[in-house]
């Protein structure tokens, strides 16, 4: 023991240790599973004493934790502890609808908080409290499920919060409509939504900068209707320079999503494992400041690239990838044949 105290890892750079602390966390997990709840007190169980005085004199190596369960019990109230004034990383699985108190006396100092939960209704109990966090930059909702198809989509729920300095928002399978507009927000990922909803909550974050949106739905209810927008169209996005569109599979989506934003200031635009449709056209050139546009495993329908860059002067990165490749006769062979010479940046 003396010899391992007084070894050259006691001089390794913080980084260092939160990573060797980090991979025995996922070989705890992997190896012991039913003791996943625990981990932070088994890990420190089976190390040697040098070990044991880093982690007491380190409180940033308990900053981040992943917790299935919560409770008076479990292993969050320790982490909490032994983090003392550290900002926090959380990611906590919902079993019911309430926080846990020591969650909650944290809030101060939680940075990045992720809240999933199988349950939908969970979510819907969770913001009708007091949802406090001063000191949150990052959060994200996640609805999970364990059944494969489409995965649900809760019913849309509003929801108050106290986060006055929260600038990163990410929804899935979640119907979010804050009570409230949220003007920090500058980054907004929507994944598996209603695009009605989707509109709803982008009209919420009227400075929002980066938006990623996935996998939309038009459908309201069984039999794939759409309704009439219960919103104004087209929604203003003034401040957004960055859009992504990703696992747009129908090109019904994809038009009917592009007709929705107004973009007067986007800089850059992304296509990936999507539709790029006729609408499309219409986007770019409204898009005089586009400098990127990215097409990653896309399906031109009825244009080809060259009228995608009509108007587009001040576009300096163009990258593009093929089709998926178990499609007959693909796309983007056609279309990178047609690409001029010079335009946009090669790729290896």
């Amino acid at each position: 023991m003396e010899k391992i105290a007084s070894s050259p890892i006691s001089n390794l750079p913080q980084e260092i240790y939160l990573e060797i602390f980090s991979w025995c966390c996922i070989r705890m997990v992997i190896l012991k599973p039913p003791w996943r709840n625990y981990l932070p007190t088994l890990v420190l169980g089976q190390v040697c004493k040098l070990w044991h005085a880093i982690i007491e004199q380190n409180p940033q190596l308990w900053s981040t934790f992943c917790a299935e369960t919560m409770g008076p019990k479990t292993a969050l109230a320790e982490v909490l502890r032994r983090s003392k004034h550290s900002s926090l990383d959380l990611t906590i699985w919902l079993q019911g609808s309430l926080l846990p108190s020591c969650l909650l006396t944290t809030a101060p100092r939680i940075q990045q908080l992720s809240l999933l939960a199988f349950e939908g209704e969970n979510f819907v109990s969770l913001f009708n409290q007091e949802f406090k966090f001063p000191a949150l930059k990052s959060l994200n909702l996640r609805h999970g499920t364990v059944r494969e198809g489409p995965y649900p989509i809760i019913d849309p729920f509003s929801g108050a919060f106290d986060c006055s300095v929260l600038t990163s928002l990410l929804v899935s399978r979640l119907s979010f409509l804050p009570s409230h507009p949220l003007p920090s927000i500058r980054y907004i990922w929507i994944d598996h939504m209603r695009l009605d909803d989707a509109c709803k909550l982008l009209t919420q974050c009227p400075n929002v900068e980066d938006i990623h949106i996935g996998s939309i739905r038009l459908e309201h209810f069984p039999g794939n209707m759409v309704p009439e927008p219960s919103f104004d169209l087209p929604v203003a996005l003034k401040s957004c320079v960055s859009l992504s569109l990703h696992t747009l599979t129908g090109g019904a989506i994809v038009d009917t999503s592009l007709q929705c934003f107004q973009l007067p200031n986007l800089t850059s635009l992304q296509f990936k494992r999507s539709y790029c449709p006729t609408s499309a056209i219409d986007l770019l050139q409204h898009s005089q400041h586009l400098t990127s546009l990215n097409l990653h495993n896309i399906r031109l329908s009825k244009i080809s690239l060259p009228q995608l860059l009509t108007n587009l002067a001040n576009l300096r990165d163009l990258s593009y990838s093929e089709d998926d490749p178990w499609v007959e006769n693909p796309t983007g062979v056609e279309v990178f044949s047609c690409l001029p010479p010079r335009t946009g940046t090669p790729h290896g």
